[in-house]
């Protein structure tokens, strides 16, 4: 089985065309958060996330974050996310980043569901909020923090996604070839274009590649590992 923990899937004008893949479907608003849970009514291999991507803080109000909120307890949530911090891209608010990702944790740990992060350099801080409101279960997608952080994220039972584009990009290869097999996961963020590439479900088979290549161990054991994780993570 094939597993994309991130995607999102509602930028795609065919996404029936992805059914033998398990994907998680990450929202950035409440727009977004409505049609991943309209994907995961759908499809049986989609597992919708609701949340606010820190980006969208400048530009989403207190209402809009309460109404994303709402829906967690309100439909078949898998998921939350994507949500997290940003020092890279949006410095400006983060200090309501901060409040808003608090809110978030603390309805994942009260509804006993995993968060589907995005922690631009702000890998540690994520990490130690996490652990303060008991987060049960977290992904942080294409990370490409701090090597040493990966033993404590592995050690608390939480997960990292290699993305197809650790073929170009050196840090994310390291992240491939030094984490805990047992805490990864295969992504593609598509449709985000990255170096020119539009990345897409079905290339997390060349994760597959990656990390089996990194870590000399088969594909075929790989992507066993990767779908029981993608299991524990979800609880399915």
């Amino acid at each position: 089985m094939l597993v994309d923990a991130h995607a999102h899937l509602y930028e795609f004008e065919k996404p029936e065309k992805f059914r033998t893949i398990a994907i998680i479907v990450v929202a950035e608003d409440y727009h977004t958060s409505l049609e991943a849970l309209r994907l995961g009514e759908k499809f049986d291999n989609v597992f919708p996330s609701v949340g606010v991507h820190p980006w969208k803080l400048s530009k989403v109000n207190d209402e809009e974050v309460r109404n994303v909120c709402t829906l967690i307890s309100r439909h078949d949530v898998k998921c939350i996310g994507e949500v997290g911090l940003d020092r890279r891209y949006a410095r400006d608010s983060f200090e309501r980043q901060l409040e808003v990702f608090d809110t978030f944790t603390k309805l994942a740990y009260e509804y006993s569901l995993p968060m589907n992060l995005h922690c631009l350099d702000a890998w540690q801080k994520a990490l130690d909020i996490l652990l303060k409101n008991d987060v049960p279960r977290a992904l942080f997608h294409w990370y490409t923090g701090p090597l040493d952080l990966l033993e404590k994220i592995s050690s608390v039972g939480y997960f990292v996604s290699i993305n197809p584009m650790c073929a170009i990009q050196k840090r994310h290869k390291e992240v491939a070839k030094a984490v805990d097999v047992r805490s990864v996961l295969t992504e593609s963020d598509g449709p985000y274009v990255y170096r020119g590439v539009k990345l897409e479900p079905p290339m997390v088979e060349s994760s597959l590649n990656i990390i089996a290549e990194v870590k000399n161990m088969s594909k075929e054991v790989i992507e066993e590992v990767v779908a029981e994780n993608f299991k524990k993570f979800l609880r399915a």
